[in-house]
């Protein structure tokens, strides 16, 4: 029994620890949009028993492909919406960590092994977006495998299903990006490592029909029933489009934008960049293939069209084994720069996540629309996103998105309501949740002369929101006239 404790603590003590900045993963709901969207999108596929189209508001969805779906779907199902949403993602972290501890002991030295999750764990570029609901978590943990497992099956055929495999579950992650990604390092490896080429002749029939199964295994069924929905919103504009600047709420123009991932990468990979350094001629053609994977996933996210700060993630896994190579070799104690890194940045996740959380008001809104849930009336969200400043809800602390992260702790459906026409029309009665100061005095007059009756829904004083109930004036009086049928002239509602 203490053998295998003893091989417990030794296999898996740092790999638990790098994990100590998501420790904390449920302490907050799921932030909007991008989160918001994901969880809405699982929790209507549960109700609808789905599991081939993603829906969002009655819609098909097809803004990422169905692996986070996939993995959200049980876990939400079993562990509810505090802890469900998320954990696939630090599940998949997790995964992350153990793969480049194996990878860097087995090339490397056992130290390496140790300090490698470590160094990965205190990337604040991992440890933040690593936890949260969003397709990269599942995505690094497909191409860390595809790539460390391409390098492997370079001298170990037998080895090259994983590699097929971890590069088709990176399409269902998100989309034909691994490949995009897979091929130049390939080419690389073939030109600048001339005792590598033997490695690319013959036996990759069975990895190619892995990859092939994996992708089928929901790009077919989703086509055969989408059709040209599923080409143009999801293979065209989700993937061609994107990459190439199409998408506009994620592309920059300025000049500037080939180096966006320069500060990025310098802030999320923290110090470890500079132990991952090597010089000409120190680095073994292990190295020299983690430097390379490392620098082309970097240049391939710079050159691309949209940029969002996660993207380059990919990146980070060769930085972590090459920096812990380095550490290990040192004579210096590397406590004081790997715990210490580790420390600062689990701090910033513990704290800054539910202070953000807070301030944002998602906190607010999640907890009162926890009230609508299992109510069998009609819901309206009504004008949550954006408006001009003269509808405004008083301040820049309110984060005013559209928050579909509603949909997922509502559990139930709702209608996206932008005018009061809209919302008159839908069946009565209507439970109403929006912001503050959307619903004006002459609104409130103008609800009243088309015969409806507005109920407000307790809620505190400082609230930023305000929920209440529309119920068409006839539907009161004939209620009231059931209830006290010998009345001749029941009461009317003010």
């Amino acid at each position: 029994m203490s053998t295998l404790a003893n091989q417990f603590r030794e296999r898996w003590a740092y790999v638990l620890i790098a994990l100590l900045p998501m420790a904390g993963f449920w302490f907050t709901g799921l932030f909007d949009l991008d989160e918001g969207f994901y969880g809405a999108v699982v929790s209507e596929m549960n109700r609808r028993g789905e599991w081939i189209t993603p829906y969002y508001a009655g819609t098909p969805w097809f803004e990422k492909p169905i692996l986070l779906y996939w993995l959200a779907k049980p876990s939400l199902m079993l562990f509810g919406d505090v802890i469900g949403p998320r954990l696939p993602s630090v599940l998949c972290s997790l995964g992350t960590l153990w793969m480049i501890r194996k990878f860097a002991e087995k090339h490397f030295s056992e130290d390496a092994g140790q300090v490698a999750p470590l160094v990965l764990g205190s990337c604040l570029l991992f440890a933040v977006p690593g936890q949260l609901m969003m397709t990269d978590p599942a995505l690094l943990l497909c191409l860390t495998g595809a790539f460390l497992g391409f390098w492997e099956s370079l001298s170990a055929p037998g080895q090259r299903w994983k590699f097929g495999l971890w590069l088709g579950l990176s399409v269902l992650a998100k989309g034909p990006v691994g490949v995009l990604l897979w091929i130049p390092i390939a080419i690389w490896v073939y030109a600048a490592l001339p005792e590598k080429r033997s490695g690319f002749k013959g036996g990759w029939l069975l990895a190619i029909v892995v990859f092939a199964l994996a992708v089928a295994s929901w790009y077919l069924p989703a086509y055969l029933i989408n059709r040209d929905q599923f080409v143009q919103k999801f293979l065209i504009e989700q993937n061609l489009q994107r990459f190439t600047g199409g998408d506009e709420a994620h592309t920059w123009k300025n000049p500037l934008a080939y180096l966006y991932f320069v500060p990025v990468i310098l802030l999320g990979a923290g110090p470890w960049l500079i132990y991952a350094h090597r010089k000409r001629g120190e680095a073994d053609e292990t190295e020299r293939y983690l430097t390379a994977y490392a620098v082309i996933i970097f240049l391939f996210f710079s050159l691309s069209g949209a940029k969002l700060v996660h993207y380059v993630m990919p990146c980070l896994p060769p930085i972590a084994i090459l920096a812990a190579v380095r550490l290990s070799k040192s004579t210096k104690s590397i406590n004081l720069p790997v715990f210490g890194t580790l420390t600062v940045v689990t701090l910033v996740a513990l704290i800054g996540l539910p202070i953000y959380y807070r301030v944002s008001g998602q906190q607010e809104a999640h907890k009162l629309i926890r009230n609508f849930t299992g109510s069998r009336d009609v819901v309206a969200l009504y004008q949550i996103g954006r408006r001009e400043e003269s509808k405004g809800t008083g301040g820049t602390q309110l984060r005013e998105t559209s928050m579909p992260s509603l949909r997922m702790y509502l559990n139930g459906d709702a209608s996206d309501v932008e005018t009061l026409d809209e919302l008159l029309q839908l069946p009565s009665p209507i439970q109403v949740f929006t912001r503050r100061n959307r619903i004006s005095s002459e609104d409130e007059i103008a609800i009243l002369d088309r015969g409806f009756v507005l109920s407000d829904l307790p809620m505190p004083e400082d609230s930023n929101f305000r929920a209440f109930t529309l119920t068409k004036r006839n539907a009161i009086l004939d209620l009231e006239r059931k209830q006290n049928p010998s009345s001749a002239t029941p009461n009317r509602p003010r």
